[in-house]
């Protein structure tokens, strides 16, 4: 038998993050969690517990932690207790310290080990406190990186309990599907006592809701409430039943848990399933321009209607060709077109002076170089129309080969997404991409 411990807290994330540390360290272990010191007083007098853990500033008009500790070590618990001050507690086996670090929790297990080995009838405890087994088995100081990048912050070599608190579920991508199960009927009376069950340890709806029914057999006839839920889909949860499409959900791998989600986010469609997803799933990729050039690559090309939209050219090379266009037109075109093109014929026609005359005709092809090279640039933009329509230098098939035009792979997928045919959706790092058809 596993060892069996009480948790006595009456803040449901103080209380998941104590249960998250010892299971961790305790295997087979049976953790209890009682929110209220006279329900947890009872519970030491009904049960041999071997550790029990109190807050000992419990919310509570008449008693508080220190009741649920003078019982506890009436009945020869290793009794621990912990405070939101500095407080010490002398008669308890161990004080858990204001801030929490590994070296702490190594010292309570020590400290446990000390106990069971001078207490004859508690067992030696089955689990072993992992040196840097911390929040999953994250190490302190990756644990630290992680808080630092969502925003909170640690206290020198210490982390503040209340920013594990606050990151466990953010941290922890890959928690445990588990709900909180308690019923109405203790709420009611003022508690939340119940446990969290690990969905994933039971092979059907059935079982598990069998399985919560157990838990509360104190009660005739429980109404079961789910009071608190992680590791899957909120859809999937409500207070009084949990979705059937939770089960079909939890048979799926972690791969296609993670394409449903990106594909419902994408969609908006709650019901949808992961068939759909993998119908409509095309791949993932660095980037939409990744996407589009595969696309393209598998379909041969651009077609005779869209490769006109996206072939482009950079503005060095519209730049140099321009320049080179212009610098031939210059030198191949005879003097009266040129001044005709600068609009200097009239001028050069008007000198009598031989010298001057010569001064217009170079001040002409200036002006010529200049406009012929705007007037190429601008209709570099699009290169097609230029080359193939204006010139007739290239077919269109010879221009999409040449080195100095190249596919707007941006546009393409732009234009794809706002077209409705595809959808590209950004998630840590990568861009997931579905067919919308």
């Amino acid at each position: 038998m596993g060892t069996k411990i009480l948790i006595v807290e009456d803040d449901p994330d103080i209380s998941f993050l104590l249960q998250e540390e010892l299971r961790g360290r305790f295997k087979n272990a049976r953790i209890d969690v009682i929110p209220s010191p006279r329900n947890a007083i009872s519970a030491i007098e009904e049960n041999n517990y071997d550790i029990v853990i109190s807050d000992i500033g419990l919310r509570d008009p008449w008693l508080g932690g220190d009741a649920v500790l003078n019982c506890s070590k009436q009945h020869n618990c290793f009794t621990v207790q912990y405070s939101g001050s500095n407080k010490i507690c002398p008669t308890c086996d161990f004080n858990l310290p204001k801030v929490l670090s590994e070296s702490s929790i190594n010292v309570l297990y020590n400290k446990y080990k000390e106990f069971c080995s001078s207490s004859s009838y508690l067992k030696q405890a089955e689990g072993v406190f992992m040196k840097n087994n911390n929040l999953k088995k994250l190490k302190k100081a990756e644990l630290k990186k992680q808080l630092r990048e969502i925003g909170l912050l640690a206290v020198g070599n210490y982390i503040r309990k209340k920013d594990i608190i606050s990151a466990m579920k953010r941290i922890v991508a890959e928690t445990t599907p588990a709900v909180y199960v308690g019923t109405y009927g203790k709420y009611n009376s003022g508690s939340i006592n119940g446990k969290w069950l690990n969905l994933e340890d039971y092979a059907s709806k059935e079982d598990f809701y069998e399985a919560a029914k157990e838990l509360h057999k104190d009660e005739a006839d429980p109404e079961l409430m789910f009071q608190d839920f992680e590791g899957f889909p909120k859809r999937y949860y409500g207070e009084s039943s949990l979705s059937d499409e939770l089960w079909d959900w939890l048979e799926l791998s972690e791969e296609d848990r993670e394409l449903l989600e990106v594909y419902v986010d994408d969609t908006g469609d709650t019901k949808a399933t992961i068939d759909q997803a993998r119908d409509a799933f095309l791949g993932t990729y660095d980037s939409e321009e990744d996407w589009a050039e595969e696309y393209l690559e598998e379909i041969g090309g651009l077609t005779a209607d869209n490769v006109r939209s996206y072939l482009e050219m950079t503005d060095t090379d519209k730049r140099i060709i321009s320049g080179e266009e212009a610098d031939n037109f210059v030198e191949n075109e005879d003097d009266d077109s040129i001044l005709d093109y600068a609009d200097m014929e009239d001028e050069y026609a008007d000198e009598e002076d031989e010298a001057k005359k010569e001064k217009i005709l170079e001040k002409a092809k200036d002006e010529a170089l200049s406009r012929k090279s705007d007037e190429v640039e601008k209709a570099l933009d699009d290169p097609i129309g230029y080359f193939v329509d204006d010139v007739g230098a290239y077919t269109v098939e010879d221009l999409i080969k040449a080195p100095f035009v190249y596919i707007d792979y941006k546009s393409f997928a732009k234009d794809a997404s706002l077209g409705g045919d595809i959808s590209f959706v950004r998630k840590d790092g990568k861009v997931w991409v579905f067919s919308n058809h």
